[in-house]
């Protein structure tokens, strides 16, 4: 495996593990899980970014 493609996996790791902490902050908010993207979607454009970007950054920093 080249440099680019460990480069490009990690990258694919950190989205995802960005999109399972946006799906366990919308259940905690809403109170169920999400039943589709636009769903998190609106959720996530509905709410002060730079505070979501905040609880992000914060739960990601804890799984590590």
């Amino acid at each position: 495996m080249s440099d680019n493609e460990m480069v490009v996996d990690r990258d694919g790791e950190w989205r995802l593990q960005q999109a399972l902490v946006l799906l366990d902050l919308f259940q905690k908010d809403c109170g169920r899980p999400a039943a589709t993207t636009d769903e998190v979607r609106e959720w996530a454009c509905a709410q002060c970014q730079e505070h979501l970007v905040f609880r992000v950054t914060l739960q990601l920093h804890c799984m590590i």
